[in-house]
């Protein structure tokens, strides 16, 4: 499909106290990123709906007060999903 988002990434992988998310955006679009914990409870809201142009997009998120762990980014536009694992240290 053309409006696919793609070549989600996580950087770097573990992390610290930041990571960024790394998405490609084929069109326009309105984009959520959010972070779940290994059971599935949403544990940050990083963007919620937020526009981005057609291209390459870093995003940056704040791991500081997140206790060490297994962790789930995903980055929703136009109704797709993509899930990406990192881990805290």
């Amino acid at each position: 499909k053309a409006d696919e988002v793609g070549g989600v990434q996580l950087s770097p992988v573990p992390f610290l106290n930041q990571f960024d998310v790394n998405f490609t955006l084929p069109a326009p679009g309105a984009v959520t990123v959010e972070l779940f914990d290994e059971m599935g409870r949403r544990v940050q809201s990083v963007l919620t709906n937020q526009r981005y142009a057609s291209g390459t997009h870093a995003v940056p998120v704040d791991g500081s007060r997140l206790s060490a762990g297994l962790y789930i980014a995903t980055v929703k536009v136009n109704g797709q999903v993509v899930s990406k694992r990192t881990i805290k240290l």
